[in-house]
């Protein structure tokens, strides 16, 4: 974490392309979320903010998205529902829009499951947690990991929502990976 906020610090100090700034400010914010520094994330996705209120260029204007993704994964985490929801409804068309955002658009649909999930909303979760689905087969092939651990995420929703069949066959694809 401290290499990578000395790269993005000398990265804005030298005045680097913003695609550059915001790659590394952005991957220092997932850093820092993952290891449960909320504010530090938030006030390392907010550097951002010169970059992307305007961005010109696609990549640039994908990258911004990326963080508006990330800010809404912590305000989910941190139970700030709406806020959350409010910045994560437009990003599945945004980014669909935009080559090269397939990661994010998966993690967008699947952000938007797991919030109409908490809000007992089980059709909407349950329709968006299928697009991520999709989108993360085709990504990653049917016999990744990674796909195994979405399948498992799926199948506790499921489960959760009271639909165990269909529960069970998630958890099922899950373990058969």
């Amino acid at each position: 974490i401290r290499l990578q906020r000395t790269q993005a610090e000398d990265l804005t100090a030298r005045r680097a392309p913003d695609v550059e700034q915001v790659t590394a400010w952005r991957e220092l914010g997932q850093s820092l979320f993952r290891t449960s520094d909320l504010a530090g994330a938030r006030e390392a996705l907010g550097r951002t903010g010169p970059a992307c209120q305007q961005p010109r260029g696609e990549a640039l204007q994908a990258l911004c998205l990326g963080v508006v993704l990330d800010r809404a994964l912590i305000d989910k985490f941190e139970g700030r529902l709406d806020v959350a929801q409010a910045a994560a409804d437009p990003l599945p068309a945004a980014l669909s829009s935009l080559p090269g955002t397939g990661n994010d658009l998966a993690d967008a649909y699947e952000l938007l499951a797991q919030i109409r999930d908490l809000r007992n909303q089980p059709d909407e979760a349950r329709a968006y947690f299928e697009k991520a689905l999709a989108l993360r087969r085709q990504q990653w092939g049917e016999g990744s990991v990674r796909l195994a651990q979405v399948h498992y995420r799926f199948g506790r929703m499921l489960w959760n929502l009271r639909h165990l069949q269909q529960a069970e066959a998630e958890m099922n694809a899950a373990w058969q990976t």
